[in-house]
C-alpha cells in the first residue's frame, strides 16, 4: 500500500477557558456548507502531556458523511516520539514507550494526514488543544501548516446547553454519558473518534435545521 493509504493515524479533555485562541467574530466564517449532505474529518490526538514541550504519539481521523454520520474512512497510527512517555500520560491512555519504539515519526505521518484530510473541516473535542499539538508537531518537521479549519465539539456542546444545564461538565465521557451515545471513550486516539462521532450526531440531533456547526462555530484557522 501506498504511504498514504498506511495506518498513522486523543482526546486528553484538556480544560481550556472559552474565549482563547479564537479569531475575532468579524473573522469567523461559515466553513461547513448547509448542503444536505457533506463531509467532514472527525480527528483526536494523544500526547505524551499537555504542555508546550509535549508530543503527539497517536493521532486518528474518521471521514464521515453527514448528516447520516456514516463513517467512510478511518486512519490510525501510533508515532515514536523519540523521548520517554511520562507515567502520568501511559495512565491517561495506556499508550508506553515500547507501544511506540519503532513507530513512524511526526515527520513520516504528517504527509499522510494532509492527504487524507485534504480541505474538509476537521471536527475535534477541545480543538484549541489538538490544533496547538499538531502545530508544534508541523512546525518541528519543517512542513508547511495546511490551511485546515477546525470545528470544537466542546464549544458546541456549551453552547447548546440549555438552563437549566443538561451536561455536568463537557468532557467526551459525561458528553457520551448523558447523550446515551452507545460508543465509550477509551482516552485511544481511534476509540475517542468513534465515541465522539455519537457525540455530534446526538448533538446534531438537538440542533434544527442547518449545520450545527455552521450554527454554532466558530471555525478555528490552523
Amino acid at each position: 500500500m501506498s504511504k498514504s493509504k498506511d495506518a498513522w493515524a486523543r482526546q486528553w479533555d484538556y480544560p481550556i477557558g472559552y474565549g482563547q485562541h479564537e479569531l475575532p467574530v468579524e473573522a469567523y466564517a461559515p466553513l461547513i456548507s448547509r448542503a444536505k449532505s457533506y463531509e467532514v474529518i472527525v480527528l483526536d490526538t494523544e500526547t505524551t502531556g499537555t504542555g508546550d514541550t509535549d508530543r503527539v504519539i497517536e493521532i486518528a481521523a474518521a471521514r464521515i458523511s453527514m448528516p447520516s454520520g456514516e463513517v467512510l474512512e478511518k486512519k490510525s497510527t501510533l508515532i515514536d516520539p523519540k523521548r520517554p512517555i511520562p507515567r502520568e500520560a501511559t495512565e491517561v491512555h495506556h499508550i508506553t514507550d515500547s507501544m511506540v519504539r519503532g513507530k513512524p515519526v511526526a515527520k513520516d505521518v504528517l504527509p499522510s494526514l494532509a492527504e487524507f484530510v485534504g480541505n474538509l473541516p476537521i471536527v475535534c473535542h477541545n480543538a484549541p488543544f489538538d490544533m496547538r499539538m499538531l502545530r508544534r508537531e508541523f512546525t518541528l518537521a519543517g512542513i508547511a501548516r495546511p490551511c485546515w479549519s477546525f470545528y470544537c465539539s466542546m464549544r458546541v456542546a456549551k453552547a447548546m446547553d440549555g438552563t437549566p444545564t443538561i451536561f455536568e461538565n463537557l468532557r467526551l465521557d459525561t458528553l457520551v454519558q448523558c447523550l446515551g451515545v452507545q460508543r465509550k471513550p477509551s482516552h485511544r486516539a481511534l476509540g475517542d473518534v468513534m465515541a465522539l462521532i455519537g457525540v455530534i450526531m446526538a448533538l446534531n440531533g438537538l440542533g434544527q435545521a442547518g449545520s450545527f456547526f455552521e450554527k454554532h462555530g466558530p471555525a478555528y484557522l490552523f
